[in-house]
């Protein structure tokens, strides 16, 4: 891969993986590193591929969500956002949930790619969702967590922060755990958009999505350091 910023996904014996230049799907054998298909794309990918059903589910930088078929990487359907769609889509409930950097987040049929509904923020979304009894939670560049409902994309409510949010949320037991650009991370109550604390690294915090496991939520900051905090 010439140039590689989209994270791997693995099924069914083999790695899935986005390529920026150029842009393109690649299925590689898992264990022998063989080159099963490079399907290309319409831009660069920096979005990370989610496999769900024998399907592959992709952003590119073009403004475009792509669904391949897994075993053939025939591309199944293309569903356009108006931005580029940089984090990996979230497919839950039938459908596909992705945000673009033309300030839309959307909902398409997982299966047709038909758009179910499109919610304008009016800023830019790196950040990928998180699934949320029901709803969908991300952040924006605008300084937002925003909570929208899963069905319909109607705002149930908005969390204004100090700085820019890059990363995807991790949501554990009714709170979702985001980073910002100001080295802050955020524990907001999905329920209502409350604070309930926030705990500052020594410096940003923008790739590195936040990790649950074991009572821990991990993750990595520009400062150099990887921080494993108590979820409560």
């Amino acid at each position: 891969i010439r140039w590689a910023e989209s994270s791997p996904a693995y099924a069914t014996g083999a790695v899935f993986v986005g390529a920026d230049k150029p842009g393109a799907l690649m299925k590689i054998d898992a264990e022998t590193g063989q080159l099963i298909y490079s399907v290309p794309t319409s831009g660069p990918v920096e979005s990370s591929p989610v496999i769900h059903n024998g399907k592959v589910y992709m952003g590119c930088n073009h403004g475009y969500v792509y669904c391949f078929d897994a075993d053939t990487g025939k591309e199944i359907w293309r569903g356009g956002l108006g931005g580029s769609v940089e984090s990996a889509p979230l497919v839950m409930d039938g459908k596909v949930f992705a945000g673009s950097k033309s300030g839309a987040f959307a909902a398409l049929d997982a299966d047709t790619g038909k758009e179910i509904w499109r919610a304008e923020t009016g800023a830019e979304i790196w950040s990928g969702g998180a699934w949320a009894d029901g709803a969908v939670v991300f952040g924006d560049n605008a300084h937002n967590v925003r909570a929208l409902r899963a069905d319909t994309g109607e705002t149930l409510w908005t969390y204004k922060a100090d700085a820019r949010f890059e990363t995807t949320p991790a949501v554990h037991n009714g709170v979702a755990y985001i980073g910002c650009h100001a080295g802050f991370l955020h524990a907001v109550r999905v329920s209502d958009g409350k604070l309930l604390w926030r705990f500052l690294t020594g410096w940003d915090i923008d790739d590195s999505h936040p990790l649950i496991y074991n009572g821990l939520v991990i993750f990595g900051s520009t400062d150099g350091r990887v921080y494993a905090l108590k979820v409560d």
